[in-house]
């Protein structure tokens, strides 16, 4: 990456407290620029291989109790250029640090904005540099992605009403 490369934040991650009390996009607040596109591990299955004496194979109970393959945590990381024109590295990895390092969190990937992942996160690998140093973030998120809609009170998929939005004129008699 040259000094010359513009980037808006395009693709960036939203880190969010679990009460939504406090956001922090990793552009606007730290002006990280992701080093490749920003995408979340997928789960891995556990497996449960029992060794019987005298038997070659392993048998498979891995969809023995439930019928179907259990999920573990997803573990990944993802590197970012900090962008030193904007602030010195060293004052941006410490606001980085101090709201992400060890903490459980929601994060939310802008090029997938309905959905968020919550797990536990740390800060590595940092390294500084002349125009551009880089950092690592590794986290262990849940099996699952969440809906931002689920919580919210407000939200209707279908807005529509039986007793209000039924307009056939024979039964509006009947209605009153």
């Amino acid at each position: 990456m040259s000094s010359s490369t513009v980037y808006e934040g395009q693709h960036s991650l939203n880190f969010m407290t679990l009460d939504g009390s406090e956001v922090k996009n990793t552009w606007t607040e730290w002006h990280l620029v992701p080093t490749s596109k920003l995408v979340v591990a997928e789960a891995g299955v556990s497996t449960n291989f029992i060794e019987i004496p005298g038997r070659g194979d392993p048998i498979d109970f891995t969809e023995y109790l439930t019928g179907k393959p259990v999920y573990g945590p997803r573990s990944g990381s993802w590197e970012f250029a900090i962008d030193n024109y904007h602030e010195h590295w060293e004052s941006i990895r410490l606001r980085i640090v101090n709201f992400i390092h060890g903490k459980r969190l929601r994060v939310i990937l802008t090029d997938i904005p309905t959905r968020y992942y919550e797990g536990r996160f740390t800060v590595n690998n940092l390294e500084p540099g002349e125009d551009f140093s880089h950092v690592t973030i590794n986290y262990v998120l849940d099996v699952y992605s969440y809906s931002i809609y689920e919580n919210a009170d407000d939200w209707l998929w279908d807005p529509f009403n039986f007793d209000t939005d039924y307009t056939d004129e024979r039964n509006q008699e009947a209605r009153l």
